[in-house]
């Protein structure tokens, strides 16, 4: 059962049960507690005691069969068949008629047995065993009422997803031209079976020729070549090539175009009668009029029923509903007990059986294709070609093996080389590991050349310098080469700059230029060795960004094969997606055409409110697009959506959360 129907028949079945407490104990008390009496009819009285008490178990027995207690499903059909044949086998008015039968049939029928049987009351207030079968028929009613909104509510999917597949048919010419190759075959024979049934027309007025009968052929397969043709959007002045060609595709829009027609027309006289039903629902209560609502509340369902496939199917909506309720409402007299079970039993035998099957042979006429008519030209394309593919593929199995084996070591290589390989670079730069670190410029290098230099700094210092240079000023100068200080080269340098010829052929300047040589490349190595550093501390961030890309590849194609094996990938999901999407849009509208004001109390019309139940119906069966872990909240929240008494605004503004929490999860 939907939630709806959950409600609906848990309130009620509650209500029953906690009148039924509180009434049946002080009414079968007394008739239990008779004492005993003294006179000669001691015997007989005993016997009607223990009768009496065997019937109130029998039909205490009934009630709680038909009673619908939370958590638990409603009876099913042969379980309330069972239990209403039975009781109208043992019902107070099956007893009493049988009694009168058996003393008509004696012969020893007397007036006053006439004036007993014309002066016999249903009314609840002369018999107690009659409150009890009023509770037993009620609960039948509810358990009936229940079964009915479930149907109605559950085939408004398979309605909604065949308009879904229509809609999609039309929405693309690949999509038409493809139906139209699923239905040739039917639509040949259709059209030959015209032609055949013109031509025997034709044929049978007169006897022609065998010129004769050709030219009769001629004009049947040119009228009805004609009528297929008047289909067509194309202009007279264009080919009739043209028009050859696509006027299949144009018998085909027409062909869906009516089957929406019908499939809407049939939601749309669901929706008034799920609408009439959950208004109008049948409701506990044991006041003077209790029989009169009761046998309202049956009408309605029988009233629904029959209308659901009437013959005229150009009546309204509102006819059709102004019919239902008018019928209830023009009851004079309320029904006996036994007439009101035997119509429910006449619903679950014969009138709720004939709906699901007319409602599946609509499905099948005007629903989408069966698979057999889906997927025979892949079938037949498979069965024709099929042969010469294998017979390709077994004279290439040594390259298709080959390109197997290939692929397979492409995936191991993959994995090992971009997906393990940059793991333990990942987990040895997390452990510091030094044998997997790389360098650019070698630890020693830049120490050597450093220390070269501060030689060859100090040797030339000390050869061009007019004093002796103690250990201080060699220390001095060493400290300023490690600091980048060349003063001690560069004045030298500047003074044999002055006659660069003479100091070239000496080597004073040769030997100043290969020292400011050595100091850039130390340069060099000072500026490589910082954007060594550099890396080194971003190196978890380089080995990470590395491992990533196949990481991410890996993870997609193991969430692309689930989906796969699921039969539910991204182009399903998509899907679903759009389709909730339209389900939520049609609501919206729903309600903001009926919002008359911004009265927070204002509901909708019966019609509207069916229509609401099927499109929240659809939404409850579309949770693929929501993730499991919001799964719950999306149930709580079209419980919300489906109270009806919550007002029109309410209702909106719980479409305008569903919109805002669950907006993300549509757009695939």
């Amino acid at each position: 059962m939907s939630t709806i129907v959950n409600v609906k028949i848990e309130t009620l079945s509650a209500q029953l049960e906690f009148l039924a407490a509180s009434t049946l104990p002080a009414l079968i008390g007394p008739k239990e507690g008779v004492s005993t009496p003294s006179n000669d009819e001691s015997g007989s009285e005993s016997e009607h005691t223990a009768a009496s008490g065997t019937l109130s178990d029998s039909f205490l027995g009934f009630l709680n069969s038909l009673l619908v207690h939370k958590g638990e499903p409603l009876p099913s059909l042969s379980r309330l068949n069972s239990v209403l044949t039975n009781y109208l086998a043992q019902s107070c008015d099956a007893q009493y008629a049988q009694s009168v039968k058996n003393v008509q049939k004696s012969g020893d029928l007397f007036l006053e047995d006439e004036q007993s049987l014309k002066s016999y009351d249903d009314s609840l207030s002369n018999e107690p065993y009659k409150q009890i079968e009023w509770f037993i028929v009620t609960a039948g009613l509810i358990a009936v009422y229940g079964h009915v909104l479930d149907t109605l509510l559950n085939e408004t999917l398979p309605i909604s997803e065949d308009l879904f597949y229509w809609d999609s048919v039309l929405s693309s010419t690949g999509g038409l031209l493809t139906y139209s190759v699923q239905t040739s075959p039917i639509q040949l024979f259709k059209f030959s079976y015209d032609v055949f049934l013109d031509t025997r027309h034709r044929l049978s007025r007169q006897s022609p020729s065998l010129g004769g009968w050709i030219k009769n052929i001629r004009k049947a397969i040119h009228a009805h070549r004609k009528h297929v043709i008047k289909l067509t959007f194309i202009r007279p002045a264009q080919s009739s090539i043209l028009k050859l060609f696509t006027s299949p595709l144009i018998n085909a829009y027409k062909e869906i175009q009516s089957n929406q027609h019908k499939l809407e027309r049939l939601r749309e006289l669901q929706s008034a009668s799920l609408g009439v039903l959950v208004g109008e629902s049948p409701f506990v209560s044991i006041e003077s009029d209790s029989l009169q609502v009761i046998d309202e509340g049956v009408t309605i369902i029988e009233k629904i029923l029959e209308g659901l496939h009437n013959d005229e199917i150009n009546t309204s909506i509102e006819t059709f509903e102004h019919e239902v309720l008018h019928a209830a409402k023009l009851l004079q007299k309320s029904s006996s007990l036994n007439n009101m079970a035997e119509r429910l039993l006449r619903i679950i035998n014969v009138l709720l059986p004939k709906h699901v099957e007319l409602q599946t042979s609509i499905a099948m006429s005007a629903g989408r294709p069966s698979q057999i008519i889906r997927y025979w030209p892949a079938v037949f394309s498979f069965t024709v070609f099929g042969g010469t593919a294998l017979r390709f593929l077994f004279n290439r199995r040594a390259s298709i093996a080959q390109w197997a084996t290939d692929s397979v070591q492409t995936v191991i290589d993959f994995w090992n080389n971009w997906v393990v390989v940059p793991a333990k670079s990942v987990f040895a730069t997390i452990r510091h590991d030094n044998t997997m670190q790389v360098a650019i410029v070698a630890k020693k290098s830049l120490e050597s050349d450093m220390e070269s230099l501060e030689r060859m700094v100090v040797d030339f210092a000390i050869d061009y310098s007019s004093t002796e240079l103690s250990t201080q000023e060699v220390g001095i100068i060493r400290e300023g080469v490690r600091d980048g200080d060349m003063s001690a080269v560069s004045r030298v340098y500047e003074e044999e700059l002055k006659s660069p010829v003479a100091n070239l052929i000496r080597g004073g300047l040769v030997r100043s230029l290969l020292i400011q040589i050595q100091k850039a490349k130390i340069d060099a190595e000072v500026a490589i060795t910082g954007i060594d550093k550099l890396l080194k501390s971003q190196e978890l961030v380089f080995a990470i960004v590395a491992a990533l890309p196949s990481v991410l590849a890996c993870y997609g194609s193991l969430v692309g094969v689930k989906r796969l094996y699921s039969g539910r990938g991204i182009t399903y999901r998509g899907k679903r997606g759009r389709d909730i999407v339209r389900t939520l849009g049609t609501i919206d509208r729903l309600l903001t055409v009926n919002q008359i004001d911004n009265n927070s109390t204002s509901t909708l019309s019966y019609v509207a409110q069916g229509r609401l139940l099927c499109e929240i119906h659809v939404l409850r069966h579309s949770t693929e697009c929501i993730p499991l872990d919001m799964r719950k909240e999306w149930q709580r929240d079209l419980g919300d959506l489906e109270n009806l008494k919550g007002g029109i605004l309410r209702q909106a503004k719980t479409v305008e959360r569903i919109w805002k929490v669950y907006g993300n999860f549509f757009n695939i």
